[in-house]
């Protein structure tokens, strides 16, 4: 049984895949331009801050809140940690840190998280450049597998994959949340455990890869897309520091 038929199989997936690519098609006609203005600006980020902050931008893809009210977080809180140093993160108090995350709901629980995410990666990799290694070269299968058997690390598919697109370079994944879920007819009780289980994803990947044959665009785009359409935002609105322009040292996220 291929991995997609899974789904299908126990009821993941609720909707008929023809349907899915016509409107798939259609939000996509209608937000190309935010998605792959967005994407253009979150590849750079690796290059403009280094890849600590690039690799944390993603890791809080998982947050289950709205984005724009969680992005300028990140980069507060790059500020307070010396880029995401990995010395610097295990070492800095929680009264430090939870006032810049205040806004969220549990900040302790998600700097608790991003500590051991961070403890996780110092220990498997040593530094941030070898982590993006083999964010490039490995499978995101083989790095779940890998970042899961440290505890409390807030690593799921979602999060991985957005490391995938942004620090990996590659088109072939999707940002897995509620919007783009609920177009490809991922049912919301099953929407957890779709992150967080291998078959499952596998069988979202085969299912993703059908849906850009019929669209003729790679998942990262279509599925950006879909993000920009049904969260009502634009692509202007985030990572303004970044500029789709040749930048020089001093035109650098100089707010930050």
């Amino acid at each position: 049984m291929r991995s997609y038929e899974l789904l299908t199989k126990k009821k993941i997936v609720s909707k008929n895949i023809e349907d899915i690519i016509e409107e798939v098609s259609q939000i996509y006609q209608n937000s190309r331009h935010d998605a792959e203005k967005y994407l253009k600006k979150a590849r750079k980020l690796e290059t403009m801050l280094g890849s600590g902050p690039a690799i944390v931008y993603c890791w809080f893809y998982s947050i289950p809140q709205k984005w724009k009210s969680v992005e300028p977080k990140i980069f507060e809180l790059m500020n307070l940690t010396s880029s995401f140093d990995l010395e610097t993160i295990s070492l800095i108090s929680t009264e430090k840190v939870v006032p810049t995350l205040k806004s969220f709901i549990f900040p302790n629980e998600i700097l608790r998280q991003l500590k051991n995410f961070c403890y996780a990666v110092k220990e498997i990799y040593s530094t941030w450049e070898k982590f993006s290694e083999s964010i490039y070269n490995e499978s995101i299968f083989d790095l779940f597998k890998v970042l899961r058997k440290y505890n409390d690390t807030r690593i799921t598919f979602k999060n991985l994959s957005a490391m995938k697109i942004f620090v990996g370079m590659e088109d072939d994944f999707l940002i897995l949340d509620t919007h783009v879920s609920r177009v490809l007819g991922i049912r919301r009780q099953y929407l957890h455990e779709v992150k967080t289980n291998i078959p499952y994803y596998k069988g979202v990947l085969e299912f993703s890869e059908l849906i850009s044959n019929g669209v003729g665009v790679p998942a990262a785009k279509w599925s950006l897309s879909i993000w920009f359409e049904k969260a009502k935002i634009s692509a202007d609105e985030l990572l303004t520091c970044i500029k789709l322009t040749h930048t020089t040292e001093e035109e650098k996220c100089p707010h930050f």
